[in-house]
């Protein structure tokens, strides 16, 4: 179940999904989303959390909560947009927000965890 647009990464110009590993690399089952809309956050945790993706597996969703990590701060390096990215990133915003009643499927959320979305043996 979709609750929202997901944000677009300018850096890559794909959509904003993260999935988690621990330190060895494997993928832990949790998984980071970002959508362009904070109300899409709340619809998430609503009609996601604690429901069945599938028989036997039931997924929590929350909102996702920054915090720095050691004392130091260390900011990311920017990514410098060309005019062109600028411009397909917006347009592909701009599709994304129109109300297209043959598109109105493809809404999603803001920022979520979903915490055992999957399991180790499946990412296998």
């Amino acid at each position: 179940m979709k609750c929202g647009i997901l944000k677009i990464d300018p850096a890559t110009g794909k959509k904003k999904v993260k999935l988690y590993a621990d330190d060895t690399g494997k993928l832990k089952g949790d998984v980071r989303v970002c959508y362009e809309n904070i109300e899409s956050v709340e619809m998430a945790i609503e009609w996601l959390s604690d429901s069945e993706i599938r028989p036997g597996y039931k997924v929590h969703v929350e909102a996702a909560v920054f915090e720095q990590k050691g004392e130091t701060y260390v900011p990311k390096e920017a990514h410098k947009l060309d005019k062109i990215e600028k411009l397909r990133i917006k347009a592909e915003h701009e599709r994304q927000m129109a109300w297209d009643e043959e598109e109105l499927h493809e809404v999603g959320l803001k920022i979520v965890i979903l915490e055992g979305f999957y399991t180790l043996e499946e990412m296998e």
